[in-house]
């Protein structure tokens, strides 16, 4: 479990590190007009929220709204 976290930790920090990503998603957010925008990753069994815009400030409701309805 440590490696998966270990994994998980480095994508998180990847993505992080890319300054076009807070951009994109605000843009992709104002032209849809939707208050909520992720980038995720699924690994086959998880979806992990590796950047988050939301608008709304219920990030985490959403997020598990999300992911039920994905699922």
């Amino acid at each position: 479990m440590k490696e998966n976290n270990d994994s998980i930790s480095h994508l998180l920090m990847r993505i992080e590190d890319i300054p076009a990503v807070k951009n994109i998603l605000n843009t992709i957010c104002l032209y849809t007009g939707m208050d909520l925008g992720l980038v995720t990753s699924h690994n086959g069994h998880q979806w992990i929220a590796c950047a988050v815009r939301d608008s709304l400030g219920s990030e985490y409701l959403l997020a598990s709204s999300w992911n039920y309805i994905i699922r």
